[in-house]
């Protein structure tokens, strides 16, 4: 009995215990956090890294559109040329089976006027030779009316083909590059807004101290940002300016660099 109640008197101890109050930050956490830096994995970042990274999801977008755009503005220039240059061969194709067909018909008349007699030179006109001949020249017109044949039913392919005219498909070029260049504007802008408060924080004595204590206090290497995903923006975005603005972002930061030592 007296174990009984000896139960029932140490439930309540159980049920109120009070719930263990988290741990506060540290001295050096804390001071991260005035400054508006979040751990992220190793490193502390500032929040303004979070539209960045939403800006270039939406930048993507713009560029595949850019991108495919020019593809198609691409092809049509190359089928464009393929086709001037079917035309220069049908003409030329055409030269030679009209000057093939006269030299046939001189042939034969000139077997039709009586093929006794001899040539210049004691060449017997007409007879067996001057046949074999003028079967030649049938068989190479043939030849030529097979490409001539081929050529005209490429170009037919070709226009088929062609889809968008290409007004039109200038104009969606001129819009899509629009496009592009002002979202490449603007999510430089803030690139280099995100650069420039990393920048200032990376000067800042305090947060200098405060990344030295905790890694003394065995919390492992951390370090101020920029993030691995803020870092890969930066380095797509670089490459999307070469591609569509012509600009050399990496090289100018580097000179930079250099004349600073």
């Amino acid at each position: 009995m007296h174990r009984i109640c000896h139960v029932v008197l140490t439930l309540p101890l159980v049920v109120f215990s009070p719930a263990p109050s988290q741990a506060a930050d540290s001295p050096a956490i804390a001071g991260l956090k005035e400054k508006g830096l979040a751990r992220s994995g190793r490193f502390f970042v500032i929040d303004a890294e979070k539209p960045v990274l939403e800006k270039w999801k939406e930048a993507r977008a713009v560029l595949t559109d850019h991108l495919a755009t020019a593809d198609r503005m691409k092809e049509a220039e190359l089928s464009t040329r393929d086709l001037a240059q079917l035309e220069e061969r049908r003409v030329e194709l055409q030269a030679k089976l009209d000057e093939m067909n006269q030299q046939i018909n001189e042939q034969g008349i000139r077997q039709g006027g009586g093929a006794a007699g001899f040539g210049q030179g004691g060449n017997r006109q007409g007879g067996f030779g001057q046949g074999a001949f003028v079967s030649q020249l049938i068989s190479q017109r043939n030849m030529i009316r097979m490409n001539l044949a081929e050529i005209t039913s490429t170009q037919k392919a070709f226009k088929a083909d062609a889809g968008t005219d290409k007004k039109t498909l200038d104009a969606q070029g001129k819009q899509s590059l629009e496009a592009a260049k002002a979202v490449l504007t603007e999510l430089r802008k803030s690139v280099d807004a995100v650069s420039k408060r990393y920048a200032e924080l990376g000067s800042d004595a305090s947060v200098k101290a405060a990344l030295q204590t905790l890694e003394k206090d065995k919390l492992g290497t951390l370090k101020l940002g920029p993030s691995t995903e803020f870092t890969s923006v930066v380095k797509s975005l670089e490459k999307a300016e070469r591609m569509i603005l012509g600009k050399n972002t990496s090289t100018v930061s580097r000179k930079k660099g250099k004349s600073r030592r």
